[in-house]
C-alpha cells in the first residue's frame, strides 16, 4: 500500500477519536463509560452475556476458532484491536510461532505486556498503533498467518478500507478469524437504530447487514461461518419470567441455529452475532 486513500486517511481520524474515548478515564470502569443511554445498552448486553453462557454459545464460538486456527506452533499471529486482552489473547500468544496484540489504547497495551511477560511467551509482543497506518501496513505486508478479529471489524465506517488492509498484511494462504455484530434482523435493526443517536460511541460501531458479505467477498473466500443468537434469542424474555423453562427452551433454540446458521440464508440474517473464517483468494 503505497499511499493512504481518503478513506484511510478519514478513518484515522475517526479511530483518534476512538482512542482519546477508550483512554479517556481509564482508571474508571468501562462501565461507566458513555452517556446514560449507552450504559443501559451496556446492561442490556451483559444480561444477553449470562445468558449465553448459559447456553455454551461463547463455548462454541471459541471452539470453532480453535478448529479454523489449528496448531499454531509455525504461525505468525496479530491479535487485531485486543485492547488489554481478549478471552483467547493469552492461549493464543502461548501457542503460536509468533504473537502481535495491537490496540489504540496504550494503557490497555501496558496492562496485555505485564499479562504476556507474566506467561513467559518469549515470542509474544504488544504494541499501541493504528492497524490503519501506513508504516504498520508496509512492515508487515504478507506478514500474517492468522489475524484474530474478535470483536472488531464492526469498528471500521470505512470497511473497504479495512478489508485492502487486512488483504495486505495476510500471508496468501493466511486466514482471518472475526466475531463482529449483525443488524440483519428487522427487529433488532429497529432496535439500534432508535438507540443510535443517543449512542457514544456511533461514530466507530457499524453491526453487519447484508450488503457488507458482499463487500467481504471481494476480497475473501468465506470458508466457514457461524451465526449465534437467532431463535435463540427469542428465549431471553422466558429466561427472565422462568429460568428452568428459559434455560431448557433456549437450547432447543440454539441447537436450531447452528444447524440453520451456518451458512448465509433467513437462518444467520435472524442472528445477533456471526463469527467467520474468511482465506484470501
Amino acid at each position: 500500500m503505497e499511499n493512504l486513500t481518503n478513506e484511510q486517511t478519514r478513518m484515522l481520524q475517526i479511530n483518534k477519536r476512538q482512542k482519546s474515548f477508550y483512554e479517556s478515564e481509564e482508571e474508571m470502569m468501562l462501565e461507566s463509560k458513555g452517556n446514560k443511554a449507552t450504559q443501559i445498552w451496556r446492561k442490556m448486553r451483559r444480561s444477553q452475556q449470562r445468558y449465553r453462557e448459559m447456553l455454551g454459545i461463547d463455548e462454541l464460538v471459541y471452539k470453532k476458532h480453535w478448529e479454523w486456527m489449528g496448531d499454531l506452533s509455525d504461525k505468525k499471529v496479530l491479535d487485531l484491536g485486543c485492547y488489554s486482552g481478549n478471552p483467547k489473547s493469552l492461549d493464543i500468544a502461548q501457542k503460536s510461532k509468533s504473537y502481535l496484540g495491537i490496540d489504540l489504547s496504550e494503557p490497555a497495551i501496558n496492562l496485555l505486556k505485564k499479562n504476556l511477560e507474566a506467561t513467559q511467551a518469549t515470542n509474544a509482543r504488544a504494541e499501541a498503533v493504528d492497524f490503519l497506518e501506513e508504516d504498520f501496513q508496509e512492515t508487515y505486508k504478507g506478514h500474517f498467518d492468522v489475524i484474530y478479529a474478535h470483536s472488531v471489524a464492526h469498528h471500521f465506517k470505512y470497511f473497504d478500507t479495512f478489508l485492502k488492509c487486512v488483504n495486505n498484511c495476510l500471508a496468501d494462504d493466511g486466514i482471518v478469524i472475526t466475531f463482529d455484530p449483525l443488524k440483519t434482523s428487522l427487529p433488532v435493526w429497529a432496535l439500534r437504530t432508535a438507540y443510535r443517536p443517543f449512542q457514544s460511541d456511533k461514530d466507530w460501531e457499524f453491526p453487519f447487514g447484508r450488503k457488507t458479505f458482499d463487500e467481504i467477498s471481494e476480497y475473501f473466500t468465506i470458508r466457514d461461518l457461524q451465526g449465534v443468537m437467532g431463535s435463540a434469542k427469542w428465549g431471553i424474555p422466558i429466561y427472565l419470567l422462568n429460568k428452568n423453562m428459559g434455560e431448557r427452551m433456549g437450547k432447543q433454540f440454539q441447537a436450531r441455529d447452528e444447524v440453520q446458521a451456518s451458512k448465509l440464508g433467513s437462518g444467520l440474517w435472524s442472528c445477533l452475532q456471526v463469527t467467520m473464517c474468511w482465506g484470501k483468494k
